[in-house]
């Protein structure tokens, strides 16, 4: 058996608990998790992931919520479609009266013939305990007898508890979510922080910003190009670690969507591709090029907007990159500025 120790830190570039999730299910063919607590924004960062889900489709997963406190009617609904959307699944609520008890555990584990690997920590299945808040874990690589053992002591915790799992849609779970909506007073700090990507408060003037033509790739441009160097530069990702980057998609109203979790992929010709949710159904201009902003607030993860021929901010930030790019000889436009520079040149830019 081998034992590890990790530290998640807002600004690392080290990897995240989400990207430590995933990257053990990349190789797994079955496992189980115990949280807490679980917000919506949370559990479809790991259960949407694109690994993750191709996990799912070819083994078993079980997974054990919390209600005592956060996790509220939109959590159990993001359970709910997961649940529905992959049959190998399983979700169960906790749900007990017990006065003075709280349900707290937060554990994630894969195996596969030859072994497994078990995570135990502080962060829960919340966008803070997957990628963004200061948390600890650590982890334990088995094999042979050391992972039967844990396989016989996780079945032994289900079958103790059997009492207290509901599924998803209970009666039972949902009073206890309504519940959670309801207390307004005393609310967990999950919950004072998981929106926080929706706030540009936390964000420094020197925040990196990229503006950066989309080239035509057939009829998957929103499938964006970048080269390795941006790629690496700015998105803070390598082809040799299991990095997830998160796109916060600001819309014209200013309203921020839901996060898109995405892998970056490396194409034969040395650049590196980026799904982009906004681009998804919108034809490639016929003349000029479409123009993704990004604003980074935190490591590997971005706020963005497409911006269209025809639109204001097309017209300026292509202005932008005039005359920051000037003298460069890449035909595709990219320019790093910071946040300031940007707001220097576009004062009312939204990002």
């Amino acid at each position: 058996m081998s034992f590890n120790i990790r530290f998640q830190r807002p600004d690392s570039e080290d990897l995240t608990f989400l990207e430590l999730l995933a990257g053990e299910a990349l190789h797994a063919d079955y496992g189980g998790a115990i949280f807490a607590f679980a917000t919506q924004q949370g559990a479809e960062l790991l259960l949407d992931d694109p690994v993750f889900a191709k996990f799912l489709a070819r083994g078993a997963f079980y997974l054990v919520v919390g209600v005592d406190s956060v996790t509220v009617p939109a959590s159990l609904d993001a359970l709910d479609r997961a649940g529905r959307d992959h049959e190998n699944l399983t979700v169960k609520v906790f749900c007990h009266e017990r006065p003075g008890s709280l349900f707290h555990p937060k554990l994630c584990w894969f195996a596969k013939e030859d072994g497994g690997r078990v995570f135990v920590g502080s962060g829960n299945l919340t966008t803070g305990g997957l990628v963004k808040n200061w948390e600890a874990s650590s982890d334990a690589r088995l094999e042979g007898a050391d992972l039967r053992t844990f396989l016989d002591e996780w079945k032994s915790w289900l079958d103790a508890n059997t009492e207290y799992l509901y599924e998803v849609t209970a009666d039972e779970a949902a009073v206890r979510a309504r519940r959670n909506q309801g207390e307004k007073l005393g609310r967990h700090e999950e919950e004072q922080v998981e929106e926080a990507d929706a706030d540009l408060a936390h964000v420094s003037s020197s925040a990196e910003v990229l503006l950066a033509e989309i080239p035509r790739s057939g009829d998957r441009w929103h499938q964006a190009n970048f080269n390795l160097a941006t790629f690496r530069e700015f998105f803070q990702v390598t082809s040799e670690k299991y990095h997830r980057i998160l796109l916060f998609p600001v819309r014209e109203e200013g309203t921020v969507g839901r996060p898109e979790v995405r892998q970056g992929v490396e194409v034969k010709s040395q650049n590196f591709r980026i799904e982009l949710g906004e681009a998804a159904g919108k034809a490639y201009p016929d003349h000029e090029r479409p123009i993704g902003a990004f604003l980074r607030v935190g490591t590997r993860r971005f706020r963005y907007r497409v911006l269209m021929p025809g639109e204001v901010d097309h017209k300026r930030a292509a202005t932008v990159l005039d005359v920051k790019g000037a003298g460069r000889s890449d035909p595709v436009r990219r320019v790093m500025l910071d946040l300031e520079e940007l707001q220097a040149s576009i004062p009312d830019f939204l990002l």
